[in-house]
């Protein structure tokens, strides 16, 4: 290669930097990972419980940040066949309300019913079909109890950074993904998966059309220098297989495979036959505790599970 050659090569290169246009798996950072995650695992958020004022901040927080990559609201509901949608502008279009309700004790022989008001956020990434592959992770976390916050940084701080990380990464890339990339983030899940129920009840496309559902709950934790990362999963074809096997190769851990089960967000999808790969990187002392602080968080980690999921996912749209 002359020198001319090398020349243009190197300049075209340090253009593209300069530009912003690195490759797309480059916008997973370990510094942006540890900005998203540590406000939503802060004390400000109060722990994030559902219909607790918090939980809407972070809930505007995801908006917000689905806005700025440029990914479509879904309000109005003009959905994946038909051109996108003015984008919102307070963010609001991206979420989905929902209420549930459950019953408290007042006294011995009384009870009352409490009412609760909480939203799904969910962004759309439109492809060349409308099929679609829906990522998910769920916000929400236990909230303020006796007085001591639950910050939840592991549960689910870490999935939703790793889902936002991902928003990024895709809405980067100059070429349109072939399959419609649908982003979720879930809210009440704590409560019972009640957010990713009124999606699937309620997609943006019609759950036939869901080719993939990826869920990342608790991705945070990953440990040792061997680590195994939990892998549940359902309904998978041959070929969805033997890609997990070998896009895990390029990367620092080992999957531990397990059937799907029912105890996250893609629970759902499972049981209507929708392929399902659920990433978790295993449950820990501070679980459901007040201790499970940002500062426990392995953001390399993290960031590696993140390529991962980005990896696979476009390989997979090209099967």
């Amino acid at each position: 290669m002359g020198v001319g050659m090398k020349l243009t090569i190197i300049t075209a290169a340090l253009l593209s930097l300069l530009c912003g246009q690195l490759p797309a798996e480059e916008k997973i950072t370990k510094k942006d990972s540890q900005e998203i995650l540590s406000y939503l695992a802060s004390d400000e958020l109060g722990g994030r419980g559902s219909g607790e004022e918090g939980n809407k901040q972070a809930a505007r927080f995801i908006a917000n940040k689905f806005k700025n990559y440029g990914l479509d609201p879904i309000h109005p509901p003009v959905y994946i066949t038909i051109h996108p949608p003015p984008p919102p502008i307070d963010g609001h279009g991206y979420f989905q309300d929902f209420t549930y309700s459950y019953t408290v004790r007042v006294g011995l022989f009384r009870s009352r019913t409490v009412t609760v008001k909480t939203s799904n956020v969910v962004g759309i990434i439109r492809g060349k079909t409308d099929k679609c592959i829906l990522f998910g992770a769920h916000f929400d976390h236990l909230g303020t109890k006796g007085g001591k916050i639950y910050n939840g940084a592991d549960d689910n701080a870490s999935g939703t950074t790793a889902l936002l990380e991902l928003a990024e990464a895709f809405a980067t890339t100059k070429v349109r993904p072939e399959h419609t990339l649908v982003f979720a983030a879930f809210s009440a899940e704590e409560v019972g998966l009640i957010g990713s129920r009124f999606y699937a009840n309620n997609p943006v496309a019609p759950l036939k059309k869901h080719n993939l559902m990826i869920n990342m709950d608790m991705v945070g934790r990953l440990k040792g220098e061997n680590p195994t990362l939990s892998l549940y999963s359902g309904n998978l074809t041959k070929d969805i297989t033997s890609l997990v096997r070998q896009v895990e190769k390029k990367y620092p851990f080992n999957f531990s495979f397990a059937p799907a089960g029912s105890r996250s967000d893609h629970a759902h999808f499972n049981r209507q036959g929708i392929p399902v790969l659920f990433f978790h990187t295993g449950s820990h002392p501070q679980y459901h505790q007040p201790t499970d602080d940002e500062h426990l968080i392995n953001y390399d980690g993290l960031v590696e599970i993140t390529k991962y999921i980005f990896e696979f996912t476009d390989k997979f749209m090209k099967l």
